[in-house]
């Protein structure tokens, strides 16, 4: 049985950012503390947010470059201003990047050590909403795919054609549960997947004893339930652990049944593993999910106008609970589209929570 390796702090943050001894040149204080400090600022953002500022940096100097104008830091509002010009017009970045490596802007400035200055005055931010609608058009004229939600007609699908994909009964229950708790919980992608199959980062990653299957009573009556501890969540940017519960719909598409299905199968069970692991031990990832949806769903979705993803199940409970008349307040509490939103939903009684999940769950198929 292959078995991915552990490797602590490996995933999300580490030592190599791009603060430097440089950073704090200007400051009174000794060598090793010095070193302290990069090491410790340079773990103040993730790996993959570093890599796009990282591009940004090289962004300015090609700015600069193709433009023939200097750009000076501090930064002025010129120099913002042409440098956001630059991106969306030379570059042409859609809006949306143009922002991150704008954001970026801010930690440059940090990690040479200079004063701050306002980097995203009301005249960029009015740019950048042009920018957005410009796009918005173009892709409506360009009849560009757009990510669509999951609907029960195409979590229906998913459930007949994993049947057809040649997978062994282990791995069709072990993806069928996935997509279902993915589903019903509203969950992220990654809040249940490794990302990767060769290695996991036990901070970040959900581990097998991160999931429960337990049984509590709600009303008069006992309910099962699924509880799911999420490490560092995207709304928490402290990093703290929240619990989420998932109910029994008690449908064709329950997620404590499909739960309760892929447990009987004797998947892989190590208490400090990924929870998700196929029979050999390998994890699922996102990227294997998306690709299983796509041969799922290939015949009958035209991928050319709309596509799916594990992130479609995050909007499809979403789009799910409109149509059913749920308020926005509930929505949002149901996928944490904030903390203040999560806090309000754990807040719910179980007897409410257990009722939504059945109403979700009880539409004609």
């Amino acid at each position: 049985m292959h078995s991915p390796t552990a490797i602590a702090g490996s995933t999300k943050y580490g030592k190599n950012g791009m603060f430097s001894l440089e950073s704090f040149e200007n400051t009174d204080l000794p060598e090793d503390f010095k070193i302290a400090l990069v090491t410790m600022a340079n773990h103040s953002l993730a790996k993959g947010t570093w890599s796009a500022y990282s591009t940004a940096y090289r962004h300015i100097e090609a700015c600069q470059e193709d433009t023939g104008e200097h750009i000076s830091f501090p930064m002025t509002t010129n120099d913002v201003l042409l440098f956001t010009t630059w991106l969306l017009t030379v570059r042409q970045v859609k809006a949306k990047s143009a922002e991150v490596y704008l954001s970026a802007l801010r930690q440059i400035h940090l990690i040479k050590g200079l004063v701050i200055p306002i980097l995203r005055p009301d005249i960029v931010k009015t740019i950048l909403q042009g920018a957005k609608h410009m796009d918005t058009v173009r892709n409506r004229l360009e009849n560009k795919p757009k990510r669509l939600p999951v609907t029960e007609n195409m979590m229906k699908m998913i459930k007949l054609e994993l049947c057809n994909q040649g997978f062994t009964y282990k791995k069709m229950r072990l993806v069928w549960a996935v997509c279902s708790i993915s589903f019903f919980g509203g969950t992220r992608i990654h809040e249940l997947l490794s990302r990767n199959e060769g290695s996991f980062d036990p901070a970040f990653t959900l581990l097998w004893r991160d999931v429960q299957l337990k049984e509590v009573r709600i009303g008069k009556d006992t309910e099962k339930i699924i509880t799911i501890k999420i490490k560092s969540p995207k709304e928490d940017r402290i990093g703290k652990e929240i619990i989420i519960d998932i109910y029994a719909s008690h449908g064709l598409l329950c997620p404590v049944k499909a739960l309760e299905k892929w447990l009987k199968t004797k998947p892989p069970a190590e208490a400090g593993k990924p929870a998700f692991r196929e029979e050999n031990g390998v994890p699922l990832t996102g990227r294997k999910l998306n690709e299983i949806l796509k041969k799922c769903l290939s015949n009958h979705i035209d991928y050319e106008d709309g596509y799916v993803t594990s992130h479609s199940f995050r909007a499809g409970i979403a789009s799910l609970m409109g149509s059913m008349g749920y308020s926005d307040s509930q929505i949002k509490a149901i996928g944490r589209w904030s903390s203040s939103a999560f806090e309000t939903y754990i807040k719910l009684p179980r007897t409410k929570r257990a009722e939504m999940a059945r109403n979700i769950g009880g539409w004609k198929l």
